[in-house]
């Protein structure tokens, strides 16, 4: 069983290139080791491999929800809303499974999944080894977790995990030999005894295994071993980098942001670099009540592309030359709104001025050059317009009649009172931004369904960028506010001897954008922490200060009034623009706490594993406890060999007796520990434990086996005796009795295995004589 769990553990260890962070390793780690501990118990204690199954079955519940969902537990026990939740966190994950690249996010869903492989590994694993006459049928189960996770690119191959997998699977199979052969068992079962498929299994995973050892040692020394693939299911062809990171619209936004170490991904030189500015991706503007999505067309982006700025609206033209580094996919990256690029093929989608490169243009190395034109509207301008209305404006107000009513009476009450939809479009962004409302919390579920948005705005009242910019989309339309979801990159880093930003995972973002006549669609920021640059500031965020408590710089001066509101102003500053990188939390204090790798503080998980792993011993106990003696009391009634069945009878009585605390000296015969007995607790107990001891000493010297009849008579005594202890005690003794570990620790040999019979008929000591049988 350590040979199995060790297997299993190796084969976890594909998990530390799948993940970005190393938060997971308790949880996983444990489904491996928990269920041979499982296992284990329950083969000291004489259980039938489908009863460990069982067991184990069930506890991978109890460590799932403590291990995911600790806080839906309710003292300590699972409910409904831990299984919501659960199902919830990995429903969103396979939705994200297909477009997320390693390293993934520590979030629960993936946790979830990894847990659940893991002990289902070793779990049946255990229960082939157990159940099975064979030693390469258990190696089944690990091997398919370990092929899959070493069968997802990483960036460098490892080839001592696949000799340390080989070497633990030969221990299992070199102790899983010497076990059976040592039981008088073939080591390798023959066809007739086992299934047709597993026995295919067997005879193929030696070879495998090999196959393996060889692949990971032998195959990055061939030659052509670093050359494209001939059928590049990955899409990594032309020039770009082997390990791809790919940014998909909201569902991978935590991936990248989750990201550790942060991954460059492109980097942009400008001309004026006091004039910092998000780079966009694309945009999002259906929403179906589950998630945001475009499905607009795309034209060539040949000439001068088209803008939705008025001729009213004071624009600067920004010079942009891009070089991508760890970027892929379709999107081009560049500030809002883009007039010309030169990057051939590229192709452009007016609905939502996106950027799309055709396939194979956009790699590690590649460079374009970008010129775009910034708005330099002021917020007293935007308080004068109105949001467009009408066809144009009619497919980004659309909502799902499932919009529950309590999220559209909250952004009426928000905005109550604000004159223009500048002011209502603010008042919903101040709202978000309000620390007394919500807090900014990368590990909070991710999702943006309606259930998600719900339990965003009314229970946890946490999220990062993809809930609030959500949530202000679904309630700026609610109020007839036309909106949609931008998709892109904050600033990033400057350099300023080069004019050049650098632009990592941890720039990742989400923004809604609401479309004003005349004005296009202007950007607004709910997120917490995060400044809109703007050389007007009319957001009112560019002196928002980040979470380390430095605050963002701004560009220029101006001031912001809404009615019944006092003015705020702005103050200018030529400060190189750096976007905050989200640490852990700020105590009150204004320290940081030590956190984990998911952003946990230590005392926190620390703490949190503590009770997981308290409660759960605290549900198995009893369970385990009780089951464990009935299922052995159950074995040793029913032994095909009457004599080992009488004497089943015998020890149950002795369990009873250590139970209830009665002394019994180990060196004593049977008889002598019933006189004993008798002795010290009169008739009510000695009387029928000297009838069982004289069942058990005839059955065990008796050259003739026992019949049923005595055997249903050395039973009935020990209930007799069973009887006697318990009565006059109180319930509180009797369950006190029930889970008194003490006699599941006194091994007993198997009764269905005919080589033990001699261990088990061995006398402890000199019989008396006994009135026998005639």
């Amino acid at each position: 069983m350590l040979a199995l769990a060790g297997l299993t553990l190796v084969a976890a260890l594909g998990f530390e290139h799948i993940f970005g962070a190393t938060g997971f390793r308790p949880a996983v780690y444990g489904s491996a080791i928990v269920p041979a501990v499982i296992f284990w118990l329950a083969n000291r204690s004489g259980w039938k491999p489908l009863m460990s199954l069982v067991i184990s079955l069930v506890a991978l519940g109890l460590y799932g929800a403590w291990t995911i969902a600790p806080e839906t537990t309710t003292f300590g026990f699972p409910g409904e809303a831990t299984w919501r939740a659960i199902a919830t966190s990995i429903g969103d994950s396979l939705d994200t499974l297909r477009t997320d690249a390693p390293p993934i996010p520590l979030q629960d869903g993936y946790l979830a999944m990894a847990v659940v492989a893991t002990w289902l590994s070793a779990t049946l694993a255990l229960w082939l080894a157990a159940g099975a006459d064979g030693v390469l049928s258990p190696l089944v189960p690990p091997l398919g977790l370990f092929a899959y996770l070493v069968a997802i690119e990483r960036p460098d191959p490892e080839p001592l995990v696949t000799v340390a997998f080989v070497a633990c699977a030969l221990v299992f199979v070199a102790l899983q030999s010497t076990a059976l052969a040592t039981a008088n068992r073939p080591v390798l079962a023959s066809p007739n005894r086992q299934a047709p498929w597993v026995w295919a299994l067997q005879a193929t995973v030696p070879i495998a295994l090999i196959v393996a050892l060889l692949a990971a040692l032998a195959g990055p020394l061939l030659p052509g071993a670093e050359a494209d693939a001939f059928v590049d299911f990955k899409g990594g062809g032309d020039n770009r980098p082997r390990s791809r990171t790919v940014v998909s619209p909201l569902v991978s936004l935590r991936t990248r942001l989750h990201a550790e170490p942060p991954i460059d991904m492109f980097a942009v030189t400008v001309g004026e670099p006091d004039r910092p500015t998000y780079w966009r991706l694309t945009a999002l503007d259906e929403f179906d009540g589950r998630e945001f999505s475009s499905k607009a067309g795309a034209g060539d982006a040949d000439g001068q592309l088209a803008s939705d700025l008025g001729p009213a609206v004071e624009t600067s033209l920004v010079t942009q030359q891009f070089e991508i580094i760890g970027l892929s996919g379709d999107w081009i990256p560049a500030a809002y709104r883009p007039l010309s690029i030169d990057l051939d093929g590229t192709t452009f989608v007016e609905r939502t001025g996106t950027l799309v490169a055709s396939e194979g243009a956009l790699g590690q190395g590649r460079r374009y050059e970008v010129v775009s034109q910034l708005p330099d509207y002021t917020g007293d301008e935007l308080r004068t317009a109105s949001v467009t209305t009408g066809d144009d404006a009619a497919a980004f107000v659309e909502l799902p009649d499932s919009v529950s009513g309590s999220v559209r009476e909250l952004a009426a009450a928000v905005t109550a009172g604000q004159a223009t939809d500048y002011d209502r479009a603010r008042a919903l962004q101040d709202h978000f931004r309000d620390p007394a409302n919500y807090t900014y919390d990368l590990d909070a579920p991710n999702g943006v369904s309606e259930d998600a948005l719900e339990a965003f705005l009314f229970e946890t009242k946490r999220g990062y960028c993809e809930q609030f910019a959500s949530a202000f989309t679904v309630m700026a339309r609610s109020l007839g506010l036309p909106a949609r979801i931008a998709i892109g990159f904050t600033p990033g880093e400057l350099d300023p001897s080069t004019n050049t930003y650098t632009v990592n995972t941890d720039k990742a973002h989400a923004w809604p954008e609401v479309l004003f006549e005349g004005y296009g669609w202007v950007a607004f920021e709910p997120t917490p922490g995060r400044g809109l640059p703007s050389p007007s500031d009319y957001t009112g965020t560019a002196a928002t200060p980040n979470l380390d408590g430095e605050p963002t710089p701004q560009a220029t001066t101006t001031t912001v009034t809404a009615p019944g509101q006092t003015p705020a102003t702005a103050t200018g500053t030529t400060t190189p623009f750096t976007e905050p990188a989200f640490p852990g939390e700020i105590e009150a204090t204004g320290g940081t706490t030590p956190t984990d790798d998911t952003g946990r503080s230590t005392t926190s998980t620390v703490l949190r594993w503590a009770i997981a792993l308290l409660v759960t011993a605290a549900v198995l106990y009893p369970v385990v406890v009780v089951a464990a003696k009935r299922i052995r009391r159950r074995r040793r009634r029913g032994a095909a060999v009457t004599a080992q069945a009488i004497e089943g009878a015998w020890h149950e009585a002795v369990d009873r007796l250590l139970e209830a605390g009665v002394g019994i000296d180990s060196s004593s015969t049977p008889l002598e520990t019933a006189a004993d007995v008798q002795g010290q607790q009169a008739s009510t107990i000695g009387a029928p434990l000297v009838e069982l001891a004289g069942w058990h000493t005839q059955g065990a010297y008796s050259p003739v086996d026992p019949s049923a009849e005595e055997v249903g008579l050395a039973w009935d005594a020990y209930a007799r005796v069973d009887h006697a202890i318990n009565d006059g005690m109180s319930w509180r003794h009797i369950v006190r009795r029930s889970l008194d570990p003490r006699p599941l620790l006194r091994r007993i040999a198997d009764p269905d295995d005919a080589h033990d019979r001699h261990d088990m008929l061995e006398p402890v000591g000199r019989a008396s004589s006994w009135p026998g049988r005639r």
